[in-house]
């Protein structure tokens, strides 16, 4: 199964630049049973409850979409890009066009997508060859805002598993940035829409919650210290993009598959300082390991529905580097370093760790000791 997985394609289609980037469900009785569990386990408000039940749906389609791709992950990419050393030119020599991202068609028949231009399965497709930054899981370089496929959870492909549908509300925390501007589509039956009229709000609104892109790799990506360290998946490295089964984890109940990306609760403000724009649609929260504080709530491998606190993250991490002497549960191996995924950012001092992001051995690995 070399191609995974296959997008559909039209031939009519509009396109997203990066810059853009910036700025099977299961039975309702059986889905009310567990989100009743979840309320009494978890508390918190209507939001945080509802946050819950979201992620619960989106792990009975992450099921739904293994049984369709063998036990497989989701994943934008071709599992071959490895051979091509991420480099689409490169593939495109070697295996033919790739599959582009798409989001979905509006009511107007225009299909919105990041588009690979000459490259793409699309006939007559815009765009160009940067945009494979849309397909890759993680893109290491700041350069490019560490985008890549899993912050796309609701592209076409996936939100086929859920109510085929980019803005279903099931892909948005209610009390996020990210749901309050794209509240405006619940409404649309479209699978895609868009408002170019408005240019105070942002183009599309991803949504809030984020895939673990360590556990969409092969797993020596993120290889411990002990055994090389991390390995740049662009440089030859065959079968780095080949994405694990969902039965490979050995950790089901300490790795998580998604998390809300934010700090959404007991923030020290509501916006981050660092993020500017022309209007507070544009600003964003503080990222989900930005404070001791933080505990955003994260879909496990077992099913799970939890909270994740960043304070105590960064304590395992602590006692498991003591007890492996280096080897941690999260890699500073990686381009991003000692402080990994936007930790420069984080407010407080104590806070140290890029859990879910840049696990320890990917999916085989875990983002907690215990909990």
């Amino acid at each position: 199964m070399n191609n995974h997985p296959s997008l559909a394609t039209t031939s009519f289609h509009r396109g997203l630049a990066l810059l853009d980037t910036l700025v099977l469900v299961g039975t309702t009785f059986v889905l009310l049973a567990i989100v009743s569990v979840l309320a009494g386990a978890i508390g918190g408000g209507s939001s945080e409850r509802q946050s819950a039940w979201n992620l619960t749906v989106l792990a009975q389609a992450h099921t739904a979409y293994a049984v369709d791709w063998e036990g497989r992950q989701f994943s934008l990419v071709d599992d071959r890009l490895g051979q091509a050393n991420g480099n689409p030119l490169l593939f495109q020599q070697l295996f033919g066009c790739h599959p582009d991202v798409v989001l979905g068609e509006t009511a107007a028949g225009e299909t919105w997508g990041w588009w690979l231009g000459s490259l793409s399965c699309t006939p007559n497709a815009p765009g160009t060859s940067a945009n494979m930054h849309a397909n890759k899981p993680f893109n290491f370089n700041f350069g490019q805002n560490l985008f890549g496929a899993y912050q796309l959870v609701n592209v076409r492909g996936f939100h086929e598993y859920v109510d085929g549908r980019f803005y279903s509300p099931t892909f948005y925390a209610p009390d996020s940035i990210d749901g309050k501007n794209a509240q405006r589509f619940f409404d649309d039956e479209s699978e895609f829409a868009v408002d170019l009229a408005n240019t105070n709000l942002p183009t599309y609104s991803q949504s809030s919650y984020i895939l673990s892109p360590a556990a969409m790799f092969n797993p020596e990506v993120f290889a411990a210290p002990s055994a090389g360290g991390w390995r740049d998946p662009d440089n030859q490295f065959d079968t780095a993009y080949e994405s694990p089964a969902e039965f490979q984890a050995r950790h089901p109940a300490l790795k998580t598959r998604m998390i809300e990306k934010d700090w959404l609760r007991g923030s020290p403000t509501r916006f981050h300082p660092g993020f500017t724009g022309p209007s507070s649609a544009f600003k964003r929260h503080w990222f989900f390991n930005h404070g001791v504080e933080a505990s955003p709530l994260a879909l496990f491998f077992d099913g799970s529905v939890d909270r994740i606190n960043a304070g105590e993250a960064t304590e395992q991490d602590e006692a498991m580097q003591a007890r492996t002497g280096g080897d941690g549960l999260w890699n500073r191996d990686t381009p991003l370093g000692q402080l990994g995924y936007y930790g420069q950012w984080a407010a407080d001092v104590e806070v140290s760790t890029s859990h879910t992001i840049l696990t320890t051995d990917g999916i085989l690995g875990r983002d907690l000791v215990w909990r």
